[in-house]
């Protein structure tokens, strides 16, 4: 298949759903080129940023959970420390944590809210300040095209077959 027939079956077809039926040429080529985004990855917030958007109640929780665990009388307890203890020596001898679904990280930080060493809210603003938006252009993706390929009016034009 030529790029003008991928082009073209591409606009008839429309199989991301971007609506080029009744766009004019200019609408059509202006929908394949502009980024828009596709998902949200998660990437990994080193501890400064982890801190700032802790309380400093739960600052020092964190920094009190080595004494919590030893002086915690059994087995429960220093369970319930250690997610402090793992969350605390994680942000200050590797200096981050990844917070993606299924990483290391994302289970240390579950744990230290189960454990009450960091609240939900907490987490979950960190899971917002971990986002990062993901754009892809439709050119790009659909065709394999170089992601500097611009799609124009004409283009578009020629492949309709006008």
């Amino acid at each position: 298949m030529t790029d003008w027939e991928m082009l073209k079956a591409e606009i008839t077809k429309d199989p991301a759903g971007l609506g080029y039926a009744g766009k004019t040429p200019e609408q059509v080529a202006i929908l394949l080129t502009t980024p828009r985004q596709v998902r949200v990855d998660l990437r990994g917030l080193n501890a400064e940023e982890v801190y700032d958007a802790l309380t400093p109640t739960t600052t020092a929780k964190l920094a009190g959970a080595s004494l919590d665990h030893a002086a915690a009388t059994n087995d429960a307890q220093r369970a319930t420390a250690a997610a402090g203890v793992v969350l605390d020596t994680r942000l200050s001898n590797i200096g981050g944590i990844e917070v993606a679904p299924g990483t290391m990280g994302r289970t240390i930080l579950d744990n230290a809210v189960a454990a009450g060493y960091l609240t939900a809210t907490e987490r979950d603003a960190l899971l917002v300040k971990a986002r990062v938006p993901v754009l892809e252009r439709r050119i790009v993706t659909a065709f394999g095209w170089g992601p500097d390929t611009e799609v124009t009016a004409a283009d578009v034009t020629k492949a309709m077959g006008g």
